[in-house]
């Protein structure tokens, strides 16, 4: 799945390109104005252009450390940063890179849904996640109780640890799917994703009800998700509207093994139909290229079991030593 994004090349979004080229020519020709000429752009030499340069060059405001050295702010970012810092340059380089990494990384969630989680393995992922950014830790009820144990080991409470219900087909009763909420909520959980069948929404009427209650069930952040490959079009359109319309925070689409038609073609249809809700779109990415790929097919985040995996990659790439990840 989303072997086509692995490639770069093959990757040709279909978005709406708002900036199209523009044709530049004479505007005497323009205006169909013989007299145009004499509202033409003047004409820069170049050495009037290195005279304006050197000029711009000479008023660069100085500042000033408290010890009295000075310094110009084109010296360049990093150096700048330094000594205002107090910080080497390669540290003011490592901080921005960090920056960086962590900006990219709200676009991640980590999917834990997994068997035989070890205590030392949850440990491992809420302190690197942590570190790294990802935007939360998305899991089944099951294993809650081993990454809220995580979390009191490493004290870190900034890691939104949430909660996967009824994962994978979301074949439960309404009433199922509520209890296991209450259930989870003991664990402090920061949020919710249901998991909701595709053969709910032939029941226009039913389904926005139940969406309606999710929307209402908690005060914790509510999402629904669905598998993209059992929906068709109409399907989709009636999701993405109901979600808006009931307070849902957001919504995720699962793909499964599907073709690169296929999951374009669904992805157009969800980029051009979606409100304010956030999209997610749930399956096995495991590069950052792939991430940012989808990512402009319309989606605001991407669910992936290989979240963690893809942060550490970014850090180890970038050579980031502010940080040690687990």
């Amino acid at each position: 799945m989303f072997e086509f994004l692995k490639k770069k090349k093959a990757v040709k979004t279909e978005e709406v390109n708002d900036n199209l080229p523009v044709e530049l020519s004479d505007p005497a020709q323009d205006t169909g104005n013989e007299d145009a000429e004499e509202t033409s752009l003047p004409v820069v030499t170049v050495a009037e252009d290195k005279k304006a340069l050197k000029k711009k060059k000479n008023e660069i405001t100085e500042y000033e450390k408290k010890d009295g050295e000075s310094f110009k702010a084109d010296d360049g970012d990093a150096a700048v940063f330094s000594k205002l810092l107090g910080e080497t340059t390669e540290q003011v380089k490592d901080d921005f890179r960090l920056h960086g990494i962590r900006r990219f990384c709200e676009r991640l969630g980590k999917l834990n849904v997994r068997y035989e989680l070890k205590d030392s393995d949850a440990v491992k992922i809420v302190e690197n996640c942590f570190k790294l950014g990802v935007s939360e830790i998305l899991v089944s009820p099951a294993y809650l109780s081993v990454y809220r144990n995580a979390v009191n080991k490493t004290g870190i409470s900034g890691q939104k640890i949430c909660a996967l219900i009824d994962f994978p087909f979301g074949e439960s009763t309404y009433k199922s799917k509520i209890t296991d909420i209450k259930a989870c909520l003991k664990y402090g959980v920061d949020g919710f994703t249901v998991v909701m069948p595709a053969v709910a929404v032939k029941d226009t009427g039913d389904f926005k009800s139940q969406m309606k209650k999710l929307g209402k069930a908690t005060k914790r952040p509510m999402g629904v998700a669905f598998s993209a490959s059992e929906l068709d079009v109409e399907q989709i359109k009636l999701i993405l509207k109901t979600a808006e319309k009931k307070g849902l925070n957001s919504l995720t689409f699962a793909f499964g093994d599907e073709t690169e038609a296929a999951i374009r073609g669904k992805c157009e249809i969800i980029r051009k139909n979606k409100g304010k809700t956030e999209i997610r779109i749930l399956g096995n990415v495991k590069t950052a290229e792939a991430v940012a790929a989808v990512c402009k097919l319309g989606a605001d985040k991407v669910i992936t079991p290989f979240a963690d995996e893809i942060a550490k990659d970014l850090a180890k790439k970038f050579n980031i030593k502010k940080i040690k990840l687990s």
